[in-house]
C-alpha cells in the first residue's frame, strides 16, 4: 500500500523530501531547487497528503525507507551549502542611472550590471518616442496654462457682474447723482401710477364678478327656474371671480417686490410712508427749494 503511494510522488516532490530528511527548511530547499519557498511548501504538502502521514519528516522517512537510503540525519549545526546570489558591484551601482539612460537611447549597449533587462528597440524608435513624449508634455503644459487663464477671466467677470450698483453711483459727481436720482424717481412714479390703476381695475373686476354670481342666483330663484339651470355658467363666473381674487393677492405681493426695487436703485428713503396714498412732502435731497417773494 505504501509502495503504491510512493510511486505517485513526482521527482520534484521526492527531491524535496530527501532534503527535508537532512533537516533543510523550505527557504534552503527553495534556494537549492531554484524556486520560491511557497512552491516548496506546496510540493511537500501534496506529498504528505499522498503518503497519508501527519508531518513532512514522517513523509521523508517513508520515502527513505522505500528507497533504502541511509538513515543518517545531518545535525542542525552542520553548514548548509547555499548558492551565492550575484550582487552588482560598487561601480555598476554608482553608474546605474546613467546606464539606464544609455540603454534607453542605445548609445551604450554594454551599460548596466549583469542580468539587467535591455531595451531591444532601435535608436530610431527610441528617438521617435522621446520626441513624442516631449510633444505630449508640451501640449499638456499649454492646456494647463490655458485652463488657468480661462478660470482667472471667469472669476474676474463674475466679480464685476455682482458688484453693487451703488458703487457706480458713488463715482458720479454730486450734480450728476442728483440728476440720476430724479430720473429714477420719475420712472418710479410712472410705474406706480400704472400699477395703482391696474390694481384698482382688478378690484373692480373682482367686485363685478362677485356681483354677477349673486345676480345669477337671485334671478334664477325669482324666475322659479330649476336648480340645474345655468349651473355651468354659474360655475364659470364663480371661477372667474376666484381668479380675480388670486390676481388681487398677486398685486399685494408685488407691492413688496416694488419696495425692494426702490431700495435697490437708491430711492428707499423717498418712499418710506407707503405706496397707496400720496406720500407727505419729502425731507430728503430732492425737495425743491422754497421760492422767495418780495413783500411790498
Amino acid at each position: 500500500m505504501t509502495a503504491g503511494r510512493i510511486d505517485q510522488l513526482t521527482e520534484a516532490q521526492r527531491a524535496c523530501l530527501r532534503l527535508v530528511l537532512s533537516h533543510h527548511n523550505s527557504k534552503e530547499i527553495a534556494a537549492i531547487e531554484g524556486v520560491s519557498p511557497s512552491a516548496i511548501d506546496k510540493r511537500i504538502e501534496r506529498a504528505v497528503q499522498i503518503l497519508g502521514v501527519g508531518t513532512r519528516f514522517e513523509a521523508a522517512r517513508r520515502l527513505s525507507d522505500h528507497e533504502g537510503g541511509p538513515t543518517y540525519e545531518r545535525l542542525p549545526s552542520e553548514p548548509i551549502d547555499v548558492p551565492n546570489t550575484p550582487f552588482p558591484t560598487a561601480d555598476d551601482a554608482a553608474t546605474e542611472p546613467w546606464g539606464l539612460v544609455h540603454r534607453f537611447i542605445g548609445s551604450d549597449p554594454s551599460g548596466g550590471f549583469e542580468g539587467a533587462a535591455r531595451n531591444r528597440l532601435s535608436k530610431g524608435s527610441r528617438l521617435i518616442r522621446l520626441i513624442g513624449l516631449t510633444v505630449m508634455i508640451a501640449i499638456a503644459s499649454m492646456a494647463i496654462v490655458n485652463m488657468a487663464m480661462t478660470l482667472t477671466s471667469l472669476l474676474r467677470s463674475s466679480r464685476a457682474a455682482v458688484a453693487p450698483a451703488r458703487s457706480a453711483a458713488s463715482a458720479v459727481p454730486n450734480g450728476g447723482r442728483m440728476t440720476m436720482l430724479k430720473e429714477r424717481r420719475r420712472a418710479t412714479d410712472a410705474v406706480t401710477a400704472d400699477f395703482l390703476k391696474a390694481e384698482a381695475a382688478v378690484d373692480e373686476a373682482a367686485q363685478l364678478a362677485a356681483t354677477c354670481v349673486s345676480t345669477l342666483l337671485q334671478q334664477r330663484l325669482a324666475a322659479n327656474l330649476p336648480v340645474g339651470t345655468g349651473s355651468a355658467a354659474l360655475q364659470l363666473v364663480a371661477e372667474a371671480s376666484m381668479d380675480m381674487i388670486k390676481a388681487r393677492a398677486r398685486f399685494v405681493e408685488a407691492h413688496s417686490a416694488l419696495v425692494e426695487v426702490r431700495r435697490d436703485i437708491g430711492l428707499g428713503q423717498f418712499y418710506g410712508f407707503g405706496d397707496v396714498s400720496e406720500c407727505p412732502p419729502n425731507e430728503g435731497a430732492l425737495r425743491e427749494a422754497p421760492r422767495l417773494s418780495a413783500v411790498a
